[in-house]
């Protein structure tokens, strides 16, 4: 049991391979054959021993409890507000003193369906399309530019004769 083995692509076989001969030739000469630390073998063989083979999966590395998580009160209170008021969540943070962050006020009426969607170039352009349609009727409204053309001669003389009018 001297020789090296190399790692094997699949990690559920490969630690199957290592659990095995650990229990038969131990944690010392399983760890120096599998490259592995002893407490990685260790680890292995006694998850091997209480569950069985779904023992050598992998663990999901998230944390059991979160102790900064807005509490389920604080979400039904930001809810309530903004469903009252119709405020955004920086004046909903500054005016009702919500301890939570602005961010954080954001991401909770988001989850609720209660954040407006951003609407896209296109659609804006389609709006105010619709509405210009709606509201001004083609040749309702005249626009004419007038001038006032009682000066005309003041200009055109000098232009007409340069001479006289240095």
């Amino acid at each position: 049991m001297q020789q090296v083995v190399k790692a094997m692509d699949n990690k559920y076989d490969f630690r199957i391979n290592m659990v095995r001969p650990s229990q038969q030739f131990g944690v010392s000469s399983a760890s120096a054959v599998y490259m592995r630390s002893r407490k990685t073998v260790r680890k292995w063989r006694d998850r091997y021993a209480v569950e069985g083979l779904r023992g050598l999966f992998d663990r999901s590395r998230r944390p059991h409890s979160s102790p900064n998580k807005t509490s389920p009160q604080d979400r039904a209170k930001i809810i309530r507000l903004k469903q009252r008021t119709g405020f955004g969540a920086e004046r909903l943070h500054s005016e009702f003193d919500i301890r939570q962050s602005a961010r954080t006020i954001q991401k909770v009426c988001r989850e609720a369906g209660l954040g407006r969607k951003r609407k896209s170039k296109r659609q804006n352009r389609r709006d105010l399309r619709a509405w210009k349609e709606s509201n001004f009727a083609p040749l309702e409204y005249w626009q004419v530019d007038t001038k006032d053309c009682s000066d005309i001669p003041y200009y055109v003389e000098p232009l007409r004769y340069p001479k006289f009018f240095d």
